[in-house]
């Protein structure tokens, strides 16, 4: 929510043809997170491997993530780090919801995101599609877009026992960037952050629900 990035190849660039063709690559940097940009259920997903490299000798060594929509179609995130998904396959996946980090893996000269809408065809990675984002329409190359990603938590307390977890879209909001995930802990992630001894704080972080009657919390 809130990041800007640039497109860095788009519909047909130089290795964007023919399944690829209406795919998107976005400089993101090898660590940072990819967070769900529409809702559906894993289908597929790889995070075993570690090799990757600038020659398409290493397509088929990618991570990626694929979440079937309900309407025949597909989006993949491609070129993930190993073991950075909280995921698996059967998962159901809301917009906001961490998908993994990016890595160096598969087809790859510098670290970035592939991302795809592609038709489902029994398979992880199929015919890409004509596709749009709802706030920006089809970004070309060199564009530079800020995420709107940004959805309200829709939990609440309600007088029982309520468990919130950072995972729940727009439930925990990091205020500053000095702030890490882990893939261990309570639903294998969590967040973490540094102390320090600035006269300021360095490290914020906002946890957002409703409460629909009055109640202890406990944090």
């Amino acid at each position: 929510c809130g990041v800007t990035k640039p497109c860095t190849q788009a519909h047909g660039g130089f290795s964007h043809t023919g399944t690829s063709l209406y795919a998107w690559d976005f400089d993101v940097n090898e660590g940072e997170e990819v967070w769900a940009a529409s809702g559906g259920v894993v289908s597929y997903i790889r995070m075993d491997s570690t090799t990757g490299g600038c020659d398409a000798s290493y397509g088929g060594d990618a991570n990626y993530v694929v979440v079937d929509h309900d309407d025949g179609t597909a989006i993949v995130y491609m070129h993930l780090g190993p073991n950075s998904s909280p995921l698996a396959v059967g998962d159901a996946v809301r917009p906001g919801m961490l998908i993994g980090r990016v890595g160096l893996t598969g087809y790859v000269c510098g670290d970035h995101l592939h991302l795809a809408v592609m038709e489902q065809c029994g398979s992880s990675y199929c015919q890409s599609l004509p596709a749009s984002f709802a706030d920006y329409g089809d970004p070309a190359e060199g564009a530079s877009i800020e995420s709107t990603n940004c959805p309200a938590c829709t939990l609440a307390l309600d007088g029982t026992q309520t468990t919130i977890s950072e995972l729940e879209p727009g439930c925990f909001v990091r205020e500053t960037t000095a702030w890490w995930s882990a893939m261990s802990g309570d639903d294998d992630h969590h967040y973490y952050t540094l102390a320090t001894d600035a006269a300021e704080p360095a490290s914020l972080g906002v946890w957002r629900f409703g409460v629909e009657v009055p109640g202890d919390k406990v944090q």
